[in-house]
């Protein structure tokens, strides 16, 4: 009976970490501020929320006033951000996440 209820708690113990791990940290979900990269880019924010829609907002110095909405899917570390672009069509941009960084081309935002 020792060795049912031990092998019990082992198991619920693995499966509650396995559960944390998935949950928790380490997610693309979150906030970016610029860290480098395209000057334009100095002022705004870059949020990726749940259900896969981002919002990049905020004020530049070069082009003031910013609000952009989208989505974005995750492949592995690929990071794609989906938008509408000037006469509606649908532009997209691919990164990298890694380690709380996003990288697109030239321009890298770190996680908050």
């Amino acid at each position: 009976m020792k060795r049912w209820a031990m092998a019990m708690v082992t198991c619920v113990v693995f499966v509650a970490v396995m559960m944390l791990a998935a949950c928790g940290g380490g997610g693309v979900q979150g906030d970016y501020s610029y860290v480098s990269g395209d000057d334009a880019m100095k002022g705004l924010t870059l949020s990726l929320q749940d259900g896969g829609e981002f919002l990049l907002e905020g004020t530049s110095e070069t082009m003031g006033s910013v609000g952009i909405q989208g989505t974005y899917t995750v492949e592995g570390e690929t990071v794609t951000l989906e938008m509408m672009g000037d006469g509606g069509a649908t532009e997209s941009e691919s990164g990298t996440f890694k380690d709380g960084t996003l990288t697109f081309d030239e321009v890298v935002w770190q996680q908050q």
